[in-house]
């Protein structure tokens, strides 16, 4: 069996020692802050980020450069290893798609060598926790394409749910409108999103306040997950860290539950859900 490695960007959000005890390999997005171009890097300043926001100071994003796959893949490829990258949702970045357009010049540069790029339609630790399973199965020993064949069967069934604070970021990315945006903020409303079968972010519903939210979408897991195995969910947040382990301990009391993986969202999805968001992940019936 041929060696590989497993690649994703930073858009998984994943703590940093994650990446480092599944040799989990790493591209960037780039964020925009204050006028300058930065890598989403794993170790990103985040409270100083979501500081920035909550004063008024706005991100933008870009996808992932040809010359940053190069720079991740080629070392690899060179030394006879193959490349598996499990790529930031279609519906939300266009990174699959030059993933995949880089890949094949790869793949004609380097004779003999596979470049494999999973359109994961996952986000933040969503993609996190696609990624974590997919090396659990490598480390049983599964090859590429084997591990490929069960990231594509995992697709469906990887569920995110979120409870949006900030509305006048999702005003911006389009998800509501100006009006709904102040009339929401002054009635405490919180937006309830998930992430549709073609990695969208798409609103399911609203409640008044947090908890309420956070309530209902727990609600939502618990018709979701029956009769599907989840050792682990991960859970990430953006800088809101007691309402994160307000949803770990209502999935152990609820549902079983014995760990959760929680972190923050990062800088490039944080850009666009703002302060306050929280999200949930696990193995269910349906997205």
């Amino acid at each position: 069996m041929a060696e590989y490695k497993i690649f994703t960007d930073t858009c998984a959000d994943l703590p940093p020692e994650l990446y480092k005890k599944h040799d989990i390999g790493t591209v960037c997005l780039t964020v925009n802050i204050e006028g300058k171009d930065q890598p989403g890097t794993i170790d990103y300043p985040m409270l100083e980020f979501y500081d920035k926001l909550r004063k008024g100071v706005m991100a933008k994003t870009s996808q992932v450069t040809e010359g940053a796959f190069r720079e991740g893949f080629e070392p690899y490829l060179k030394a006879g290893v193959d490349i598996l990258y499990l790529a930031f949702s279609s519906g939300l970045s266009a990174t699959a798609d030059g993933a995949k357009v880089v890949a094949k010049a790869l793949m004609e540069e380097y004779p003999g060598r596979t470049v494999c790029v999973i359109d994961t339609l996952c986000a933040s630790l969503g993609q996190g926790l696609f990624v974590l399973k997919c090396c659990e199965q490598k480390a049983k020993g599964l090859s590429l394409q084997g591990v490929a064949d069960y990231a594509t069967a995992l697709i469906p069934n990887l569920v995110h749910i979120v409870v949006a604070d900030d509305l006048h970021h999702l005003k911006r990315g389009g998800r509501i409108s100006a009006a709904a945006a102040v009339a929401g903020s002054l009635l405490g409303v919180k937006p309830l999103i998930h992430m549709s079968e073609d990695g969208k972010l798409i609103p399911i519903g609203k409640e008044r306040g947090m908890e309420r939210g956070l309530n209902k979408l727990l609600d939502i897991m618990g018709e979701r997950i029956k009769g599907f195995d989840n050792p682990y969910i991960t859970i990430c947040h953006a800088d809101a860290l007691a309402d994160a382990q307000y949803v770990a301990k209502e999935a152990k009391r609820r549902y079983g539950i014995k760990n959760a993986i929680i972190y923050y969202i990062g800088p490039v999805i944080g850009a666009h859900t703002g302060p306050g968001t929280v999200a949930f992940f696990f193995v269910g019936d349906h997205r």
